[in-house]
């Protein structure tokens, strides 16, 4: 069956928070056509900064569902030819019954054949053919931890890290995330919830695309007055 659906995780509710509705909606267009058609939208508001991460979640999303699809189809058809050489076996075997009369006045019949144990295995077999899912991989370590209001940290992967590289090329998003977790162990009463701490962080990566940004260097960090730095970057912010 054609896939007649564009994949809308939640995730999207939290990542685009910075949209208004205008943009959300236009966006949202964007997908549906992409999905049903491979017709790219073209977006002059802040959607543009979003679409290419979700055309190409939504690629995966559609070949994920077409290679399930394939392998059931293919599993079908296969379950289908068993049973009908089983049925081809149950009508042969048939004719080698072996008849017994019953104790009854009725003169009814009892048959033993030696079909069972062949319809038993051919079952079992067609049971084989269930679509499994492959383990995950083990998760990997966080790139840099953020402290919450909780005392907890969240740990930001690098499927994070990349993700917003993406949504935000202007900005050096590890970088940032270093500023981050300055600026949440120099201000403990402004840290984040657990719920609250991705739109902290796209709000912050947001404001540093529309400000220009600065790419990665693609050098190493080194050390120095991060905290120093940090607040002079929240003077410019214009935080407290």
């Amino acid at each position: 069956m054609a896939r007649n659906y564009a994949a809308l995780p939640y995730d999207y509710l939290e990542e685009m928070d910075a949209l208004n509705d205008a943009e959300f909606g236009r966006l949202m267009r964007a997908l549906l056509v992409y999905s049903m058609t491979g017709e790219q939208i073209a977006l002059c508001g802040n959607e543009r900064f979003f679409v290419k991460r979700m055309m190409a979640q939504e690629d995966r999303f559609k070949a994920s569902y077409d290679d399930i699809a394939t392998t059931r189809s293919e599993a079908g058809k296969a379950g289908a030819a068993a049973r009908w050489q089983n049925g081809k076996r149950i009508f042969a075997n048939g004719k080698n019954s072996k008849a017994m009369p019953a104790n009854g006045k009725n003169g009814n019949t009892e048959t033993n054949t030696d079909t069972n144990t062949e319809t038993n295995i051919q079952l079992s077999n067609d049971s084989k053919g269930e679509y499994c899912a492959e383990p995950q991989a083990a998760d990997a370590p966080p790139v840099i931890s953020l402290p919450l209001n909780d005392g907890t940290f969240f740990d930001v992967s690098e499927n994070d890290r990349a993700k917003w590289s993406q949504l935000y090329p202007n900005v050096d998003v590890l970088q940032q995330l270093r500023h981050m977790a300055g600026w949440c162990d120099a201000n403990p009463t402004k840290r984040k919830t657990r719920g609250g701490v991705k739109r902290f962080i796209t709000n912050w990566l947001a404001e540093e695309q529309n400000k220009g940004g600065k790419a990665p260097q693609n050098r190493p960090f080194v050390g120095g007055d991060v905290f120093a730095e940090m607040l002079e970057e929240e003077k410019n912010r214009g935080k407290s």
